[in-house]
C-alpha cells in the first residue's frame, strides 16, 4: 500500500467508524475524535506509512460524557479493530 500517513489516518478513522456503527452500543453515542500511529507497532510499516493506528473514541450517554476517550486499535491493511 503506497499512501501517505495523512491518507492512512483518514482510512483508520473510516474503518473505526464503520466498525463502531456495526456494534451494539446500548444507547451510548460515540465519536471518533482523532487518530495517531501506534508506534509500539513500529515494525508494521509499509515504507513510511504506518499500518497500525490508535483511534480515540469519545463516548456519551444522555448528554453526559464518559470519563475519557477509549482507544481503538485499527490495522488499515487487515481492517481489524480491537479496543485497548
Amino acid at each position: 500500500m503506497r499512501i501517505s500517513n495523512v491518507e492512512a489516518k483518514e482510512k483508520a478513522l473510516a474503518i473505526a467508524r464503520e466498525f463502531l456503527s456495526k456494534q451494539d452500543t446500548r444507547d451510548w453515542q460515540w465519536a471518533c475524535s482523532d487518530a495517531s500511529p501506534d508506534k509500539s507497532f513500529a515494525s508494521l510499516k509499509d515504507g513510511k506509512t504506518y499500518q497500525q493506528w490508535a483511534v480515540l473514541v469519545d463516548w456519551s450517554k444522555s448528554g453526559s460524557q464518559y470519563d475519557g476517550p477509549a482507544v481503538l486499535l485499527v490495522n488499515i491493511e487487515s481492517g481489524v479493530c480491537t479496543f485497548q
